[in-house]
Parts: C-alpha cells; structure tokens; sequence
C-alpha cells in the first residue's frame, strides 16, 4: 500500500512541476498564503462575528467549525505522523505533513463563504462565488504539493477531510436556512 501512494505521489508532484514549470514559485508562494491558518481563522472570526451580530447561532457554528477542522487536520497529524517531503520549501517546517491543514481548512472556509455568498449574490456573482469557492481550495492545494511542503496524498486527504466537514454544515448546520 505504501509503495502505491509513494508512486502516486511521486506522479502527481511530477505532473505538477511539468505543467505548471519552475518559474511559477513566486505564484504559488503567494497562493499558498490563501490557506494560511491566520488567513483562515481570520474569515472564521469574521464568519463568527456577522453570525453573532445577526443572531444566526448555525452560522456561528458554522464559523467555528473552521478552526475546529484546523485542530482535527492538526491532530490527525500526530497520530499519522507522516514526515514533510524533503524539499528547500519545508526544510524549517516543524510540523507533520499528512493530512494538510492548507487544504482541510481552505475547503471548510471558502466552501461556507462560497455556499453564504450563492445563497445572498445576485447572478452572476452567486456562480463566481461557486468557482471561486472550489478553485481557490484546488490552487492551495496544487500549491502545496508544487513548493514541496506536502505529498500529492496529504493534500488529497486535507480535501476530504473539509469537505466532510462542509458538507456536514451544509446538510446538519444549515447556516442560512
């Protein structure tokens, strides 16, 4: 099983490479920044913060399942305790790698920003905020796996891991019903 995701892992950071080139870093270092734990519980307080000010106590939840998937990513990492790829990106990092908080917290957050904006936009901006709320998690998670910080699989499971959670507010929570 181990040697399927290493070779898993191994394609996938090579296809990324290839396709996106060597010159991209400087992108992808800014991108990856979108999935930054400050940047994410930064709009989780926010998210808290309107819920409370409308009464919404399902969108006060709702924020607040953000840093709770942050801490969920963080201590799935210490019982996997998966080491970071070798890579000059992640040398300094002390943290594990799998699952990738980046990932796990940017599907929760841009996920319920996305379902909160497509429920309160005007078309066309109910769609952008769709594809926004899919495309910034897919880019953070490209970016992780294309400046070495993660393997292909931690990313992978960062995503599943928030889209179990938004879809857990968006079926249970219900923070606009």
């Amino acid at each position: 099983m181990v040697k399927h995701i290493h070779r898993f892992d191994t394609a996938i950071n090579r296809w990324i490479i290839s396709f996106f080139g060597r010159s991209a870093k400087s992108r992808f270092e800014a991108i990856t920044l979108l999935g930054s734990p400050w940047v994410l519980l930064g709009i989780a307080i926010a998210i808290v913060g309107v819920g409370l000010y409308v009464l919404n106590n399902a969108l006060v939840l709702s924020g607040m399942l953000i840093p709770a998937t942050l801490m969920a990513s963080a201590a799935t990492k210490i019982l996997i305790g998966r080491s970071r790829p070798i890579s000059e990106y992640a040398k300094n990092m002390k943290t594990l790698s799998f699952p990738s908080g980046h990932s796990s917290g940017a599907v929760i957050t841009y996920g319920l920003l996305a379902m909160i904006l497509f429920t309160l936009a005007d078309f066309p901006w109910n769609w952008v905020s769709l594809v926004l709320g899919g495309g910034i998690p897919l880019l953070i998670g490209i970016s992780r796996v294309y400046l070495g910080a993660h393997f292909a699989s931690d990313v992978l499971a960062g995503w599943l891991l928030g889209l179990a959670v938004l879809l857990y507010v968006i079926e249970f929570v219900r923070p606009l019903a």
